[in-house]
């Protein structure tokens, strides 16, 4: 296997991901002018009216993206999705309401220990399957919301929307935009930009509006109805981030929709599911019905076999891809702006190394 650099690089880390190419192309250029005065976008105000254009057309594609409507608020905030954790419970529930808390993975988990220290929280499953549970029996009955993760990248389980009677709210962060799903049944959906739709440093909170309180325990600057109330620009908002998923969104929207890009994720993780199923040097431990088509999660064989698995792919080119340290293994993540042609050279990579190992 040659050990020379690589001509191309595919980036299979959990985040920050990939970015396409063309939206890496616009954001570098940005840096240098974003208008005719011929400011950086590093230098922008985030009152100018050529910042008002960034924030309005990727408001107007996100819920063009998801047939969002106007019952709904969509936020651009400062920071990533596992502040939320905290912040969703303060801001849509009151001091006594009861969360039932769907348990797939760690990110679940954390969401659960973050939503106990300011309310009160009901486990509706057992955690330790590597499946998404059966909410048949569940009691949601005196519960004022579900919160879930869709997809947890950790261990590669993704979770389709629970049919519950009561609210839901749902970390996005690893899946958002990487296929339709009806908002209706939400009370919030969040998800960092940093895997599917931008850079770190900014989360996007889709709440309905009839939820925002004005009441709540918050710092002002952290209460969604008041960063509602100002277009998001309560305070100096990451400028930069936000500007990256503007070009992302617009770069889905080019691509098709979000039609094309569940098509494009079926894809991807069918070549790695196959190579993985039909190999007897890798497997995968989630069950079927379960398995991410972000994150393809897998071991091999032998434990002696994984550094020599990570360090041939580097040198071929593919990054990112050892698993979380919680529970290592591989971890190829395929969020939207790997092309397929990262999937195929990556299942040939495979196909080499079993074949040499």
């Amino acid at each position: 296997m040659s050990t020379e650099a690589p001509s191309v690089r595919y980036n299979f880390a959990p985040g920050p991901a990939q970015l396409p190419e063309p939206v890496i192309a616009q954001a570098a250029e940005a840096i240098r002018a974003i208008d005719a005065s011929g400011r950086s976008i590093l230098e922008l105000s985030h009152r100018s009216p050529t910042f008002d254009a960034i924030a309005q057309r990727s408001e107007a594609d996100l819920r063009e993206l998801l047939g969002i409507g106007d019952e709904y608020a969509v936020l651009f905030l400062n920071g990533g999705a596992r502040v939320h954790y905290g912040l969703w419970p303060l801001n849509i529930s009151a001091p006594d309401a009861r969360l039932g808390m769907i348990l797939t993975g760690y990110w679940s988990r954390l969401a659960a220990d973050e939503a106990a220290r300011f309310r009160q929280t009901v486990p509706l499953n057992d955690p330790d399957d590597l499946d998404y549970p059966d909410l048949e029996a569940a009691n949601v009955s005196d519960l004022d919301y579900a919160h879930y993760v869709s997809n947890e990248t950790l261990t590669g389980i993704a979770m389709p929307t629970p049919d519950l009677s009561c609210p839901l709210v749902c970390d996005r962060t690893s899946d958002f935009l990487s296929e339709p799903f009806d908002i209706a049944p939400y009370a919030l959906c969040y998800a960092g930009g940093q895997k599917t739709f931008g850079c770190a440093g900014l989360t996007a909170v889709v709440v309905r509006r009839d939820l925002l309180r004005t009441d709540t325990e918050l710092p002002t600057g952290l209460d969604y109805a008041t960063q509602e109330k100002y277009g998001c620009r309560y305070y100096t908002p990451a400028i930069y981030a936000w500007y990256v998923s503007s070009l992302y969104l617009r770069w889905i929207r080019e691509q098709g929709g979000l039609q094309t890009m569940a098509e494009q994720a079926q894809k991807r993780a069918t070549l790695l599911y196959d190579c993985i199923d039909r190999s007897s040097l890798y497997a995968c431990a989630v069950a079927s019905r379960a398995r991410s088509r972000m994150n393809v999660c897998f071991t091999l064989e032998e434990d002696a076999l994984h550094e020599r698995f990570l360090k041939k792919a580097e040198i071929a080119g593919f990054a990112g891809l050892r698993g979380h340290v919680a529970v290592g293994g591989i971890r190829a993540s395929l969020y939207n702006a790997m092309p397929i042609t990262g999937a195929q050279a990556l299942v040939h990579f495979m196909h080499e190394f079993e074949r040499t190992a």
